[in-house]
């Protein structure tokens, strides 16, 4: 889709941006605009959209925990995922649960993973549970 509006920012993960006639502010994530074109001409290009087809792109999939990384993405609904091991290591369990949130998120179609929750238990069964929601582009 082509938007013809006001930029008021370009931030690290949302660019900001205002309807003609209207002083209301928008904002949309950088991972959803391939480039923008200026009224004096200059066009600024952000990167190439992320192709997410199934299972096999779970690489390409993004996690964050930050809420302004998915502004302007469509939810694709949540993800939870765990790994347990005996006495496991808490970053080799992070690890492994993020594959496997990836890999549920890839699942969907989704490419980022906006983690709300990223918990660590720890017993004889040591276990890290992360939780979030999938995103994607929009359908429209």
């Amino acid at each position: 889709d082509t938007l013809y509006v006001n930029i008021t920012n370009i931030g690290d993960t949302k660019i900001s941006y205002a309807y003609p006639e209207e002083s209301f502010t928008q904002n949309i994530a950088i991972l959803t605009v391939k480039e923008i074109r200026f009224a004096s001409g200059r066009i600024q290009k952000f990167t190439e959209p992320v192709v997410v087809t199934g299972e096999k792109d779970w690489e390409k999939v993004i996690i964050s925990n930050n809420p302004e990384y998915v502004a302007g993405f469509e939810e694709y609904g949540p993800v939870k995922e765990m790994d347990m091991k005996p006495y496991g290591v808490q970053s080799v369990l992070e690890k492994n649960a993020i594959k496997k949130a990836k890999i549920i998120a890839a699942r969907k179609g989704a490419h980022v993973v906006f983690v709300y929750s990223n918990q660590f238990s720890h017993s004889p069964w040591n276990n890290v549970t992360i939780s979030g929601t999938a995103y994607g582009y929009s359908s429209e």
